[in-house]
């Protein structure tokens, strides 16, 4: 078997993520190629033919927002164009989008559409798209178009996708596999006394991306009422509409806890991943209310075993932390309910059962049930022809 990865995200979690399942699948013994853009971080031990023609892509590029705009549709659109070529010159008849997304689709998808004999499934990372971009006509004719295309949808939670009114799609639910960095052992006090931070104190680690949906600024508030505790902030800033470091910065200041903040605002590589993991006694998760996904900084956290505090909306993060006893579940967006759990998180740390989160969250299982889905829809008796009306509503199958 033979299957096209698409893979335009070079940065962040849903590169890490598309690099993990690619080498997953590759070890169930299929042949992946594996298209992604030339600044692509291939790690020296992947298993997939890399296939760097995409164009590049540039988060956080200057200009205004028309032109902003202007730049990431001409990049989409090229690039579902090149994904096209590549489907034809390689003969390809099963397409995996590594991270799904609806933009811009009215203007690609007339280059995958006449593709009747071509297996389309995808990683739909975010099912419940509550960021409306242009009208809502747009969108609601964005989503149609994007799904129209699409035999399976693999999600990481049973949940009937938004699809914009098209036909239902079958659906299957994957595990988001644990993410594996390089190690050196280094100890808590090593890693804080390299970091600046008091070797004694309790220390909350947010890790990833700046983005306002992690609701630092409620963690910020909540501090004061906290004195003992630092706090470790360690990850990129965002461009747009999210808040700068410099704004979670003044507000340390105005509730006087800046003496206990270490900011660390900068992209994180691989190999400095663990100094921040194992400086920290917590992991803060503290999701809006409208973030309904996995968390891909839960799955980094595992190799370090950290407790955390989280929020968010219904979805796997929520699911996951119950399950496992990960940590301290609060209601999203409440800083009363923030400070409540912070205080139970100090006083009676749960006891996760990481080892039990890694067997059955493992990305075997994950590549397991894409290639199995891929080899039934290939199968003229017991799967699905391609485009066929033979498609499912993931409360029918799951």
């Amino acid at each position: 078997m033979k299957l096209l990865y698409f893979s335009p995200n070079s940065f962040g979690g849903l590169a890490d993520y598309a690099q993990a399942q690619a080498n997953a699948i590759a070890d169930q013994g299929v042949e992946v190629v594996f298209l992604c853009a030339p600044d692509f971080p291939v790690s020296a031990d992947s298993k997939f033919h890399y296939l760097p023609t995409l164009i590049q892509n540039r988060p956080g590029a200057g200009g205004n927002k028309l032109a902003r705009g202007f730049r990431m549709s001409r990049e989409i659109i090229g690039n579902h164009r090149i994904l096209r070529q590549e489907i034809d010159a390689q003969n390809i008849q099963n397409v995996l989008f590594g991270a799904y997304a609806e933009y811009f689709a009215p203007l690609w998808i007339r280059q995958l559409k006449p593709l009747r004999d071509v297996r389309f499934g995808a990683v739909v990372h975010d099912p419940i798209r509550d960021t409306v971009r242009g009208p809502a006509w747009w969108h609601r004719k964005s989503n149609q178009s994007a799904y129209s295309i699409l035999d399976v949808a693999f999600l990481h939670e049973n949940i009937v996708l938004e699809t914009g009114g098209t036909k239902p799609i079958r659906t299957e639910v994957i595990p988001h596999g644990p993410y594996r960095f390089p190690r050196s052992d280094i100890s808590k006090k090593e890693a804080r006394k390299k970091l600046g931070i008091p070797p004694e104190v309790p220390l909350l680690l947010q890790f990833g991306h700046l983005r306002n949906s992690k609701n630092l600024d409620l963690i910020l508030d909540i501090f004061p009422s906290f004195p003992q505790i630092h706090l470790l902030v360690a990850g990129k800033e965002q461009s747009g509409s999210e808040r700068p470091a410099a704004f979670y910065k003044q507000r340390a200041i105005r509730n006087n806890v800046a003496d206990r903040c270490h900011w660390f605002c900068e992209h994180i590589p691989e190999e400095q991943v663990e100094l921040f993991f194992a400086a920290a006694d917590f992991l803060l998760l503290a999701y809006s209310r409208q973030f309904r996904s996995a968390s891909g900084v839960l799955n980094a956290s595992v190799q370090f075993r950290l407790p955390c505090l989280a929020t968010s909306g219904e979805g796997p993060l929520r699911t996951q932390v119950h399950k496992y006893n990960l940590g301290i579940w609060r209601e999203p967006d409440d800083s009363e309910a923030l400070a409540d759990g912070l205080e139970k998180l100090l006083k009676n740390p749960p006891k996760p059962r990481w080892n039990d989160y890694e067997k059955e969250n493992a990305w075997a299982t994950n590549a397991r049930r894409v290639v199995d889905t891929f080899r039934d829809l290939a199968d003229p008796i017991n799967g699905a022809s391609p485009k066929t009306d033979h498609r499912f509503a993931s409360s029918e199958i799951n």
